[in-house]
Order: C-alpha cells, then sequence, then structure tokens
C-alpha cells in the first residue's frame, strides 16, 4: 500500500520550528511522530507533497523530521529512499536539503 501526504492539507499550511514545546501543532517532531511514522508503519511507500505550505520550511523542522526520522527509526539511506518519495515542485532544493540531513544521520 502506498500513502500521499500533502503537508498543506494534511498537517499545517505554516510549519513551525523543531519542537512540539517551541511550536505545537505545526513542529517537524509533532508531524514526524503523528503523521510521518504512523504512515511508514502502515504503508510500504509514503509521498511527501511540500507544496502549498505559505512560508517557508525552516531547516530544524525538516532536520526534525527527516533526521529525526532516521535517529527514531534507524532506517539506511537506502531504506529511506525506498520507502519516501519526496515531492517539491514549488522549491526543489528543498528535496536537497533534506536529503542532506539524512545523508548525515545515516554515515
Amino acid at each position: 500500500m502506498s500513502k500521499t501526504i500533502v503537508i498543506a492539507d494534511d498537517f499545517t499550511k505554516y510549519t513551525g520550528l523543531r519542537y512540539k514545546s517551541l511550536t505545537p501543532g505545526s513542529s517537524g517532531e509533532e508531524f514526524r511522530d503523528e503523521l510521518l511514522i504512523p504512515a511508514l508503519e502502515e504503508n510500504d511507500i509514503v509521498t511527501i507533497i511540500f507544496d502549498g505550505n505559505i512560508g517557508e520550511y525552516v531547516p530544524s523542522f525538516l532536520e526534525e523530521c527527516f533526521g529525526g526520522l532516521i535517529r527514531i527509526k534507524k532506517y539506511s539511506f537506502n531504506e529511506f529512499e525506498e520507502k519516501i518519495q519526496l515531492v517539491s515542485k514549488d522549491t526543489p532544493d528543498l528535496i536537497k536539503s533534506i536529503i542532506k540531513y539524512v545523508k548525515k544521520e545515516t554515515g
């Protein structure tokens, strides 16, 4: 099975910072724990669409979502690439940043 998560529709149009304690309802920690991990546990492939957000995705949000995912779930880079598809037509450099965070955590 596969699942698509559109962050602007399924989470928030105004993403926040790294931790829930800093930006409740819009943090990278909440996105990872409440949407991303459950989707990965229930599906073979998860597509994440970043378009439609208002404002920029801050690095701490992205690092906690994806670098934090690797720290918690212990995925290899290949497993990450097999399970997660990242889509951003509005800001393609966003994907490069996420890959950098994942590679840093996978060594």
